[in-house]
């Protein structure tokens, strides 16, 4: 199996867990080949990506796009998407926290979890602060906007740099939830490809 391969495995792990999950009656989530924005604007992940949205009887609310590169399971961007119901936080967290749940048995292969966007939006809009004649695509309110969606989701489950935090009380009790689930077998986990280097030619899986 090539890295290729090998990735396009571990995404489809994560999302067969994904399928698996229990949520509130008229909550599920939905997997993605594409998603078309209300303003036209189509996102096609590539091989080592993929879009997972959380529908309430059956139309998105909040979506979630994340990519597998460089041993981190990295979210690009969290938003909002529907108007159905208002308890829009909310809802943004059983997406985030069902994703990290389905990412743990990649986390324990050695990758990380991570969301780039987080540092990004603060150390801009620090940097425009400090220097407004600056010229920038992101305009001061655009990014405070920004801001205000992420430091929730930085203050329950980051780090300031944007790298899950297992010392976040939210973070552990997903981790209490998933070996619940192993020792239970409430959720029959599919088995993750490791590899163990024999020689320069070989690989094994074990």
């Amino acid at each position: 199996m090539d890295k290729k391969q090998d990735i396009k495995k571990k995404i489809n792990n994560i999302l067969e867990i994904l399928s698996r999950l229990n949520l509130p009656h008229d909550f599920k989530i939905q997997i993605h080949p594409s998603f078309t924005f209300y303003d036209g604007f189509v996102h096609k992940p590539g091989f080592d990506g993929s879009i997972i949205t959380l529908n309430y009887k059956n139309k998105p609310q909040d979506i979630i796009s994340f990519q597998l590169y460089r041993k981190e399971i990295s979210i690009k961007y969290i938003q909002r998407v529907g108007n159905d119901i208002p308890r829009t936080k909310d809802n943004r967290h059983v997406l985030l926290e069902s994703l990290i749940f389905a990412s743990i048995p990649i986390l324990k292969s050695g990758y990380s979890f991570t969301c780039s966007k987080i540092p990004f939006l603060q150390e801009r809009y620090d940097y425009l602060i400090a220097n407004p004649a600056h010229k920038s695509g992101y305009s001061r309110d655009h990014l405070k906007k920004e801001i205000d969606l992420y430091n929730p989701i930085r203050d329950r489950y980051f780090t300031k740099d944007g790298v899950l935090n297992f010392a976040k009380e939210r973070v552990r009790s997903i981790l209490n939830n998933y070996n619940q689930a192993r020792k239970t077998k409430s959720i029959v986990f599919p088995r993750i490809s490791l590899f163990k280097k024999i020689n320069h030619r070989k690989r094994k899986i074990i």
